[in-house]
């Protein structure tokens, strides 16, 4: 859309992003870094599989796909207190039995930072310690980051601008000081580096879900209106785990409540 002039004659670009924790007729945003990157990163260990009775003729990727689990986990201790990241493997697949050694093991999660030196050192970080956990039991690996958005920054004389707006429209102190969130939105706004918008300043706010009435305040336990809770399940079917990637683009997608 960029290069067919979508921003063309565009002096100011803002988005609103809708927050269920928040309580309605507010609004809520920063100059600055306001969301976080968004990365997804995809490891399969390869191992050679069999009778799970006899794990000395197999080269099990099941050990292999737990110590990488807690390497990745560790990651934050390469990162300074001072800077937001946030590593998470959320899906692990290995094997479909209790007698079967698996051939391969199967992981994926998503990497979200405020700052995109450390985003950079994250990705390098993580492919070592997907590569050298599956060398150290006798595994080969392959592992890949898909990358997402980068960090949303947004314009600080825009901000003040939409502040402004909130107020004037919905009325005094409706409009807050967000804090930087490691959510993430396609939207991103990169003023001083000129990125996905080409230097077109702007602003991204947040506001409550209008489906939460004022008088319902959040309560962390509360996952019924949650799109990323443990209630809301996304599947996603594919075939055998070594086949994933080839099959992605065929595979049945459904979400449940």
């Amino acid at each position: 859309m960029i290069e067919e002039g979508v921003l063309d004659g565009v002096d100011r670009a803002f988005a609103i992003h809708v927050f269920t924790q928040m309580r309605s007729g507010h609004f809520f945003s920063r100059g600055g870094a306001l969301m976080a990157s968004a990365d997804r990163f995809e490891i399969t260990i390869n191992g050679s599989g069999g009778h799970a009775s006899m794990p000395h003729g197999c080269v099990d990727p099941i050990p292999a796909a737990a110590s990488t689990v807690l390497g990745l986990h560790a990651m934050g201790r390469t990162t300074p207190a001072s800077e937001a990241a946030v590593l998470t493997v959320s899906h692990l697949e290995a094997g479909t039995t209790n007698n079967i050694i698996p051939h391969n093991a199967f992981m994926e999660g998503t990497i979200r930072t405020l700052n995109e030196d450390v985003r950079s050192t994250l990705h390098t970080n993580l492919m070592n310690v997907a590569n050298h956990n599956a060398q150290a039991h006798n595994c080969s690996c392959n592992a890949e980051i898909i990358a997402g958005y980068p960090v949303t920054i947004n314009n600080e004389e825009e901000v003040q601008r939409a502040a402004a707006v909130a107020e004037a429209v919905v009325g005094e102190g409706s409009f807050h000081i967000a804090r930087s969130s490691d959510g993430c939105r396609g939207l991103e706004l990169r003023a001083q580096q000129g990125s996905w918008l080409h230097g077109v300043p702007g602003c991204v706010r947040t506001r409550p879900d209008a489906r939460r009435g004022s008088a319902q305040p959040f309560k962390p336990d509360d996952h019924r209106r949650r799109r990323h809770g443990p209630r809301c399940s996304y599947v996603r079917r594919h075939g055998d785990v070594a086949d994933r990637k080839s099959t992605r683009l065929n595979s049945s997608h459904h979400a449940h409540l």
